[in-house]
This record gives C-alpha cells, structure tokens and sequence, in this order.
C-alpha cells in the first residue's frame, strides 16, 4: 500500500501498478504516426495560454501550499517559449524561496525552472537547492519525499541534480554511482521497473529507470569513473527496461490506453529519449507516437482533461524539454554534402560552435567518405552506428552523449550546451565511439579540432564551489548548543533562531547570537565521533530579507578536537570551506563569529548552515 501522500505535488506519483506486456514475436515494422511540426506549435500554443489563464486566474496565493506546482507552470510555460521577463512571473519569483521546498518533488522543480529562467543570476539559489537535494540522498542512493523512499521521488531528483550540474555544480562522482546502486533496486523480474523494490513494473517507473541509469552513465563517463563492471550493470539493467518498454510500445501506446497517469509517463519517456539518445523504441518511433495520442487528447480549451500538472507533463513532451538536440534526417545518394574542406586526415567531421558562453557546440558537417569504411552492410550512405560520443575540451573529457548504437546514425549532429570555467581560447574536440559490426570492438573516431573563444565564462564561485560535498556527518549525531539565541527584535522578523537550524539541511535557516553577546560562538559535540575532510559554513538567510540586510559573519575561527584551530573568510553568496589536509576523527567543533559585518537592518552575527563532510573527492 502506498503512504498517504501530502497535499504537495500528489500529481507526481506512478502509474497504478499493472502487469507487464505479454511477450511476443517481434513487431514488424510500422509506418509512424504522422505529426506535423505546424500541429505540434499550435497544440503548445493552446497549452501555454491555457496555462497563462489558469496561473492569472487562480493567483499564486491560491497555490500557496504548492510550491512544486507554481514551479512545474513557471517551468513548463519557460520551456513552451514565454519569455522569462513575462510579468506573469514576477509574482513566482517572489513567492518561490528555498525555505518554502520541503519535498523532493518541488526543490527538483525549482532548480530547473530556475535554471531555465536564468541559470547564472539564480546560480545561489541552484546551488543552496542542490545542497538540500544531497542531503536527502538515503543511503541506498534514491529518494524519498524526503524519506521513504521511491522511483518516482528519485527520477526528479536526478533531473534536478542533472540541471544544476550542467550549469556548474559540483557534483560529486559518487553520489552518481549511488543513485544508480538504488535505481537497479527497482527492477523487477520482468525487466521493467516498479515504484517500489520488487514493486510491480509500470510504464512510467520503467521510463524512470531505464532514464535515469543512463544519466548515470553519462556523468559517471565524463568524470572517468566509470569502471567495466559496474558499466555491464548499468548496460543490463537499461537492456531489459528497454526490452520491457519495447512489448508496451508493441502493444500500443496512447493517453488513452495508459490511464489517468499517462501523460507523467510519456514525459518519462521523452527523458529516456534525450539520455539515451534514442529516436525509437524498437520500430516504433516515441516521439510520433506519443505526439500523435497527446495531440487527439487535448481539450478545446487547450488544457488535458482540465488538469495543471497533466497539462505541464503534455507539453514538456510535446517540447522535449530534456534533449539539447533534435534528431537528424540521414542524408543518401545525391543529398549527401558535396563539400570536402582542408582538415586533418583523420578527422570524420568538423565541429560548429554557436555563442560564447555557454557555447553550443555539434557537428556542423560530416566527412561521409571516411566514414564509409565504419557503416554496416546495408546501411551505406546512413552513416555508422555510434554508441557514444565525448567532448573533449582542452584534452579533457567535458560531456558524454549516449547515441543509438541499434541503429545508423543518419545525419545526427550530436549538440551539446558547454559551459567554461574561464574566459580565452580552448580547443574543442568530438570523439565518437563506433561498433562496426556486432561482435567487434569499438573504435574511436574523432572530428576536427575546433578552436572556440570563450567571453562569458562562469564566474569562478561556481566552477569551484558546488555546494554539493555529500552527506553532512553531523546530521542525526550531533548536539548543539549556543552562547545566545536571537529572539527575534531588532530587525530579525522570527521570535527565535535556535541553534538546531544550522543542521537541518537548509541553508535558508539560521541560527543567529543575540546583540551584544561577545562570545557569538557555537559549540557542536558529536554523539559519535567520524573520519572527516571538510568543514563548510554557510552564510545566514533570512526569508523575505535581502541578503545585504542580513549581518554577515565575514571572519570565522573553527577549533575542532579543542585543538586544531582554523580561520575562515564568509562571503555573502558562497560557503566557506574548510579543506582538511588528511582526513580526522572528529569529536567536537567549537565556531567562533570573530568579526560581523552589520546588514542595513540587522546587526546580529549567524550562520545558515554547517556541514561536516568526508574528504572532498
């Protein structure tokens, strides 16, 4: 029996558990579902205005107690075109602060519409939302809301951490190779995978699954720490989702077909697409299928059965929110380029780069006679069967792309957004991962090299500071207490800011000392002691106060064991981080507020949170 769901984005759980697809010979191939790209705008446009009437309509008062709702709309009508300075979004901006996120579902949300909206000026609030995401994390890898946890939670999870590390958050290797462990939990006998361990398969927590280890894939190969094991895993474990999801395609996929939930799993589906790189699902073309059902399900007022999220799910498919690429058209015969460029002989393809940070980058034309020798029997003119590419930036590997490897590549271009952590010149290289034949060996093709100059880089607390350090080892084992508690006069709006909101995984609590206290100081005792590498401080925030009201403690001293004594610098907008040379047991941590800078409201000294993590990896 599932929980009993709170009143926060109930939309988002499972289909109702269901029986998997009889097995059966295999389908022959079908002509797909014509969609027109005229149809598809058209049905967006509808379902954005529909969107627009219901957010003005209803107000974000009236969603007060959804704030993973208000982001799903602010996300979906971003990614359906409406532009981000919209007037009707202001009042989201507003309402949408880290302190109202409780839940798995609404902070993963949050992040990417955050994202979407403006990913360098909300790069604070991504990486205080990352932060909270992390410590979430169980111990078997997944998540739950933010316990008890279940496929569904944790598909949102990882595209919340995919978002924020793709604009440049640190996450950490390991947290990917966990999440994966916890996912293959969920596969069920069959192939498929339910929502939760030896749970029922259903078509939504398939798509999950098999959607979410390939992210897993992707992120643990372009941190090379991927080894050959635990690669054939994650390979067996995407394999027999996929072969699940081929019986449910052969059998007939449709909103109709698929019940009251069908719209969350096609929406997982176009996930699959985008991280596996897929453009079909056995002979069956996803996007024309999915499409074609969603398009004959929309209602004349533009909505899908008068229902928000359902409405959202439509369109974020419709829009394939998830794929920085569309799929290619083969080129054959006489519409090959006739183009031939000067070029290192090697190289199978030059590289186009468009913008100067982030910098979209992707195949701009392939060198198709030397790619003959690499195509199968059959397949001449359609190009070889790539299985993954990797951008390399300046010799280092940046960003891997799965690719259909069941199928000729046609004319895919393989696009992908770079962000650079500097400004200048780099080199940019595509190395593309080709099996000639079943049985034989990958060999790796390159393109050419591309020199890419680079004006807006992130800015440096970004590409160096995640916020993303793991699990803090002081949560559930550590007593606090405080030379003094704010009560909550003199520009503070709370009556009081205990201690305990420094440990409570969000870095939008604090803890402040009361005025006049000269000691300000914390002392954390730790029930158990743990091997440690890092100590990390938080700056304090205040809801509804800008940070330049808040005092900011900008001199911190950290004695740890009482003996080991460290300073450390607080910014107003990144953590400071304490790096330890050799990992040690730690017992006790005294934190000392040496000097506060006084805020133009508040002159009170506080910390927003405080992590002790193991060594940072």
């Amino acid at each position: 029996m599932l929980p009993i769901l709170p009143p926060i984005l109930v939309f988002c759980l499972a289909l109702a558990p269901s029986s998997a697809p009889p097995a059966q010979k295999k389908a022959k191939s079908v002509e797909p579902p014509t969609v027109s790209q005229t149809e598809v705008d058209a049905a967006i446009e509808r379902g954005s205005a529909w969107l627009l009437k219901t957010l003005g309509t209803q107000g974000v008062g009236t969603w007060g107690g959804r704030p993973g709702a208000l982001a799903l709309v602010w996300y979906t009508l971003l990614e359906s075109g409406v532009p981000a300075d919209s007037e009707e979004f202001e009042p989201l901006r507003k309402a949408l602060t880290l302190d109202r996120f409780i839940h798995t579902y609404d902070t993963s949300i949050w992040i990417l519409a955050l994202a979407k909206d403006d990913g360098l000026r909300n790069f604070a609030k991504i990486r205080d939302a990352t932060t909270v995401l992390l410590e979430w994390q169980e111990k078997g890898g997944d998540w739950g809301y933010p316990h008890n946890p279940d496929l569904s939670n944790t598909q949102f999870a990882a595209l919340g951490l995919w978002k924020a590390a793709h604009l440049g958050v640190k996450i950490p290797p390991w947290v990917w190779r966990d999440l994966a462990e916890g996912v293959l939990r969920y596969a069920a006998k069959d192939g498929g995978f339910g929502y939760r361990p030896n749970g029922q398969s259903t078509m939504s927590m398939t798509a999950a699954g098999v959607g979410t280890l390939a992210l897993c894939e992707k992120e643990l190969r372009a941190a090379g720490e991927l080894d050959d094991k635990f690669a054939k895993r994650l390979l067996h474990g995407r394999s027999d989702g996929m072969r699940w999801l081929i019986k449910a395609f052969d059998n007939g996929v449709s909103v109709n077909r698929l019940g009251s939930w069908s719209l969350y799993a096609l929406y997982g589906i176009e996930r699959v697409g985008a991280f596996a790189g897929l453009n079909w699902i056995g002979d069956h073309d996803w996007y024309a299928v999915g499409a074609s059902s969603i398009l004959a399900a929309q209602a004349s007022d533009g909505s899908w059965s008068n229902d928000t999220p359902g409405t959202c799910f439509a369109l974020l498919f419709l829009k394939r929110a998830t794929a920085m690429d569309r799929p290619g058209i083969a080129f054959t015969g006489a519409d090959r380029p006739k183009r031939v460029e000067a070029g290192p002989s090697h190289a199978v393809c030059w590289l186009r780069a468009d913008g100067d940070g982030p910098v979209r980058v992707g195949v701009d034309h392939w060198k198709w006679p030397a790619l003959r020798a690499f195509e199968r029997s059959g397949e001449r003119g359609k190009g070889p069967r790539i299985e993954r590419v990797d951008y390399v930036v300046d010799g280092d590997t940046a960003m891997v792309v799965l690719a259909d490897g069941q199928r000729a590549m046609g004319n895919a271009r393989y696009r992908v957004d770079l962000w650079f952590d500097r400004p200048g010149v780099v080199e940019v290289k595509a190395r593309f991962h080709v099996r000639p034949d079943d049985k034989g060996e990958l060999i790796t093709l390159e393109s050419a090299p591309l020199q890419v100059e680079v004006r807006h880089a992130v800015p440096e607390r970004v590409s160096q500071l995640g916020g993303a350090f793991g699990r803090n080892l002081m949560r559930n084992n550590s007593k606090l207490t405080a030379s003094s508690v704010h009560t909550g006069n003199k520009g503070l709006p709370r009556k009081r800011y205990s201690p305990e909101r420094v440990i409570d995984g969000d870095p939008a609590t604090a803890w402040f000392s009361r005025e006049g206290d000269k000691k300000r100081s914390l002392i954390v005792r730790l029930y158990k002691p743990v091997m440690a590498g890092a100590v990390v401080i938080y700056p304090p925030r205040v809801k509804g106060m800008a940070p330049e009201q808040i005092a900011l403690p900008d001199l911190i001293e950290v004695l740890i064991n009482d003996d080991q004594q460290h300073a450390l610098i607080l910014g107003r907008d990144q953590p400071a981080v304490l790096d330890l040379p050799t990992p040690i047991e730690i017992k006790k941590l005294q934190i000392r507020l040496v000097h506060v800078k006084a805020g133009s409201d508040s002159s009170a000294g506080g910390i927003g949170e405080i992590g002790l993590y193991g060594p940072l990896r």
